[in-house]
């Protein structure tokens, strides 16, 4: 299997989103509590999809899930570096307080 760091940037943000999805056992209007989760996880399952924007769920998942660093986000994406931690820093206020809600 390639490294992350090997594949182009046009095919790293073709079809992450599902890949994501998937390995998470996630779809778009999960809503119903899935068996094995906690009503927290749940909640915040819910929340990636319903409160944050696109661009930010996209820094969300490079930066957390993909593990790449500020910088390598903003190659891939082709913006500045702020940009990416505002995108990442504004998701997270969103959904903690999403999660507070709950």
């Amino acid at each position: 299997m390639k490294n992350s760091r090997d594949i182009p940037a046009t095919a790293k943000n073709r079809g992450l989103m599902e890949e994501m999805k998937t390995d998470l056992g996630l779809r778009d209007r999960d809503t119903k509590p899935r068996r094995g989760f906690t009503k927290r996880q749940q909640a915040l399952k819910d929340a990636i999809f319903r409160v944050i924007t696109r661009p930010e769920r996209l820094v969300i998942i490079l930066y957390y899930i993909e593990r790449l660093n500020v910088g390598e986000i903003a190659m891939v994406l082709r913006i500045k570096k702020s940009e990416v931690e505002r995108r990442r820093l504004t998701a997270l206020h969103k959904l903690k307080a999403a999660i507070a809600d709950h």
